[in-house]
């Protein structure tokens, strides 16, 4: 879905080929992402809270990460590599709608946690990308 790259990533102001090409991942979040990208990725997501458990900070200090001129390379990180699975689960699903209802929903093979709520670690998002890619190539639904 490279268009869908390149509009999250014009809005987020980053490089268009970010969330797919692992060298400028890299760069990106070395240089530092700025705060405008954790609202995109809050909207994309249509869920205020994940912001706040991937971050490790409380609600009310969201609001305050959206006008930092650039995060942290911990922080950028953590924000890309969560879009980059909302990214995939909409490509898996061909629509935010339904990649978003899904990131919401018990998944089975997810331990019945809800993906979303695995983005807070490194694991967590490698497994979700796992079924997402499983799902993707017709192992599972």
């Amino acid at each position: 879905m490279p268009e869908a790259n390149h509009d999250y990533a014009v809005q987020m102001q980053i490089p268009g080929n970010t969330l797919t090409n692992s060298a400028v991942f890299i760069r990106t979040v070395r240089e530092g992402i700025p705060g405008v990208a954790a609202k995109v990725f809050v909207e994309a997501c249509g869920d205020s809270t994940i912001l706040s458990k991937i971050l490790g900070v409380s609600l009310s200090d969201v609001a305050h990460v959206y006008h930092c001129k650039k995060l942290g390379s911990d922080t950028s990180e953590e924000l890309l590599d969560a879009m980059r699975i909302f990214v995939l689960a909409t490509d898996v699903f061909g629509n935010k709608d339904i990649a978003r209802e899904w990131l919401n929903t018990r998944v089975p093979a997810l331990n019945n946690e809800r993906p979303l709520d695995l983005f807070d670690t490194f694991e967590g998002r490698k497994w979700v990308s796992q079924v997402l890619n499983a799902i993707k190539w017709g192992e599972f639904s």
